[in-house]
């Protein structure tokens, strides 16, 4: 770990190992995590937690795996969890899996602009508490509920999603793409990028405005 109190966090996640389970603390200061030819498999859904209100970004190096093997349980745990906002960058990969998971949760916003992520999950792909924006990168996700889904819980979080760029992949068991705000905005926007959407139900399942201009 590198930094001081209240200063930017940064962390290097590097190796392999079984059974094994990561936290970080209650970070209210920017993190930044360096995840670098990482593989954990066999892990106790959340492979990784985040804890506290923080920023993070993850920044991809090399090949990475997060495996989560938690049984089916009525309470469905994701594999990555934070309980602030997540972006993901760099020029690695990482595949999230999770048999009866969610892949991503995110409490607030996910963005990515770089980088290669695959997310297997048995339950949503990606789920985020506020908004969902795309805007580089390659992003493959297939998940036996809904792909991507942005739902604000109070009056004051959004549900968007917000497509700008990178390459999309999504193939779900339940809608592809979900935008749902609580008397809030929800909003589903595809300006650019590449976008290929296969579903069960709706391709694009959104509460609001659908712009779809690219």
């Amino acid at each position: 770990m590198m930094g001081n109190a209240g200063e930017k966090k940064e962390y290097l996640l590097t190796g392999t190992g079984t059974y094994y389970e990561i936290s970080v603390g209650d970070a209210k200061e920017p993190v930044v995590i360096h995840m670098e030819n990482m593989q954990l498999s066999g892990s106790e859904a959340p492979a990784l937690k985040i804890l506290g209100s923080a920023d993070v970004t993850l920044i991809l190096k090399g090949e990475n795996i997060l495996q989560a093997v938690t049984p089916k349980t009525d309470q469905v745990q994701p594999v990555l969890s934070t309980e602030g906002s997540l972006t993901i960058c760099g020029e690695g990969s990482l595949i999230v899996s999770g048999m009866y998971q969610d892949g991503i949760r995110v409490k607030n916003n996910f963005s990515m602009s770089s980088g290669t992520l695959s997310v297997e999950a048995g339950n949503n792909g990606i789920r985020s508490g506020n908004e969902i924006a795309i805007s580089g990168g390659m992003l493959n996700i297939h998940a036996d509920n809904n792909g991507i889904k942005a739902k604000g819980k109070n009056q004051k979080e959004n549900g968007m999603i917000k497509i700008s760029g990178g390459e999309l992949h999504v193939a779900a068991g339940d809608d592809a793409l979900e935008a749902e705000a609580l008397g809030a905005e929800a909003l589903v926007r595809i300006s650019g990028g590449a976008v290929y959407l296969d579903a069960e139900d709706y391709l694009i399942h959104c509460d609001g405005e659908q712009e779809l201009t690219r």
